[in-house]
């Protein structure tokens, strides 16, 4: 019982990191206007705004650390899985997102894809895993 209220409460003060984060004005992505198609080279060459310590990254780690741990929680408490296969459904499906989403920059007008943000995803997985894996 007691690892499960703090399991719900470290997973609260994420979400509110996260939507305290979502607050700013800074804008997370560069567009690149008549630039229908971003060649998938432009996800390896990055962009020069495509900062390491820039708030998008922060919410990629953030995003990254809540879902896994949601998805852990539910698993394991919520459907009483087995340590493993939590871990297994928080890690693989919060990769699949973060994978997905730079896909998705990839080929929309607009978006930036960055290999920096798929790294920050990793890290809010393993985040994620250390906050909440631990039961």
């Amino acid at each position: 019982m007691r690892s499960k209220i703090f399991t719900n409460t470290a997973l609260f003060l994420l979400i509110a990191a996260a939507l305290l984060s979502a607050a700013g004005d800074e804008k997370c992505f560069a567009s690149e206007p008549g630039n229908y198609l971003i060649k998938p080279s432009k996800f390896l060459q990055g962009s020069a705004g495509d900062r390491w310590f820039a708030i998008d990254k922060y919410r990629h780690l953030m995003a990254s650390a809540m879902l896994t741990g949601l998805l852990y929680n539910v698993s394991r408490v919520d459907a009483r899985q087995p340590r493993g296969s939590s871990l297994t459904v928080g890690v693989s499906v919060t990769l699949a997102a973060g994978v997905g989403k730079e896909v998705y920059d990839l080929y929309h007008p607009g978006h930036v894809s960055s290999w920096r943000d798929l790294l920050a995803d990793l890290a809010g997985i393993a985040l994620g895993v250390l906050c909440f894996g631990r039961y």
